[in-house]
């Protein structure tokens, strides 16, 4: 997953010590607002689709903005 996202611009390293192979780090130098979170999440959908999961498109993207909606986040973007 994480060559996938380097290709779609996304930074992206496995886990370390007891977590490698079982988390997917995105890696960010300094601010990572709402949109950031956005790109990442559609961009992991496309990763995983290019692998051969079942994903729903968009709703992972979708659960966010309804998440960020509630808590006002993208109200000021």
């Amino acid at each position: 997953v994480p060559g996938i996202l380097r290709r779609l611009g996304i930074t992206a390293n496995g886990g370390q010590d007891g977590l490698k192979g079982r988390i997917l780090r995105i890696a960010h130098c300094g601010y990572f607002g709402a949109f950031d979170i956005l790109t990442s999440l559609s961009g992991l959908e496309l990763a995983l689709d290019q692998l051969g999961h079942d994903v729903d498109h968009g709703a992972g993207v979708g659960a966010a903005q309804r998440v960020f909606a509630e808590a006002g986040v993208l109200a000021a973007a």
